[in-house]
């Protein structure tokens, strides 16, 4: 077809195959642009897989990544980092002598769990009493001021302020273990364990040991020494830390705190469970790993809490 146009120079005409044909090309090049667009999320996805650094790639500061990816690291290390000191004791239901008495230190920084079971009838605490100041054992202190007497005596005792106890009777002590599972412990040979008429036997190797029978272990008669007897003791405390806080335990933490606290004499108050709920998540998820120490002599274990 033959055009003959005489006038302005600036306007052009085109046949409806010339739009169509530029038609087809505009829509070619958004295709292109939007493979091309996928094509390179793609490729940076594939990346990001291989722990590629996509934000030094885009020129983003370490400090802004490490702000952004702390919330998707589950599994990375939280808790509070303060390094606590805890007394754990049980007494006779008539509170005038106690049956075990263990000092614990928690480093969850170097994951460190140190154990300090005391001979509660040897004369070792130095207290106040109404005559004045007084030294005489772990049993004679609790009776003559209670937990907050005996809590002050282990602070004299290790130079050191003991930061919170937990303390409970025989009767009490059933019902609170009830709420955790079965402590496990490696006997070390066939073990006859007696108090008055009764007695207890346990095998060799690893046992789990029930609620009854566990206070009958922690405090019966029929060890070769005092120091076998305090080192089962602190065996008992290690496997109660690394089992009894656990991730069941954490997720219904008010009920179960409901449960000990009510059986139970202690300076440990609900604010500081749930302002200490990130450490318990921790051990809960670690404990296991955890290296834990059994320190007999008094000076060994002050020094680690220095």
């Amino acid at each position: 077809m033959n055009w003959i146009w005489k006038g302005r120079d600036d306007v052009i005409f085109e046949t409806a195959e010339d739009k169509k044909r530029k038609e087809k090309i505009k829509n070619i090049k958004h295709f292109v642009l939007a493979a091309a667009v996928l094509i390179v999320v793609a490729i940076l996805l594939i990346l990001k897989q291989y722990n590629f650094n996509l934000s030094a790639a885009m020129g983003k500061s370490d400090a802004e990544e490490k702000t952004t990816s702390d919330s998707a690291q589950p599994d990375a290390k939280k808790y509070s980092p303060e390094r606590k000191t805890f007394m754990l004791y049980c007494s006779d239901d008539d509170k005038t002598a106690l049956d075990f008495l263990v000092l614990i230190h928690v480093n969850l920084s170097d994951d460190v769990v140190s154990i300090h079971p005391i001979d509660v009838n040897a004369d070792l605490l130095t207290y106040r009493d109404f005559a004045g100041d007084a030294k005489g054992s772990a049993s004679k202190c609790f009776s003559a001021g209670g937990s907050s007497m005996l809590l002050e005596a282990c602070g004299n005792y290790l130079g050191k302020r003991v930061d919170k106890y937990i303390g409970t009777t025989e009767s009490d002590f059933s019902n609170i273990i009830v709420n955790f599972p079965n402590v496990k412990v490696d006997v070390e040979g066939d073990l006859r364990l007696s108090n008055g008429t009764d007695s207890v036997y346990f095998n060799s190797g690893i046992q789990e040991i029930s609620d009854v029978n566990l206070l009958k272990y922690l405090t019966y008669g029929g060890r070769s020494s005092t120091e076998e007897l305090l080192e089962d003791q602190a065996k008992v405390v290690a496997s109660a830390f690394s089992s009894f806080i656990n991730e069941t335990v954490v997720d219904n933490i008010d009920v179960v705190f409901d449960r000990v606290i009510n059986l139970s004499q202690s300076n440990i108050s609900v604010f500081d469970m749930k302002t200490h709920v990130d450490s318990l998540e921790y051990v809960a998820l670690y404990a296991p790993e955890f290296e834990y120490k059994t320190l007999l002599s008094r000076d060994d274990f002050a020094e680690t809490i220095r």
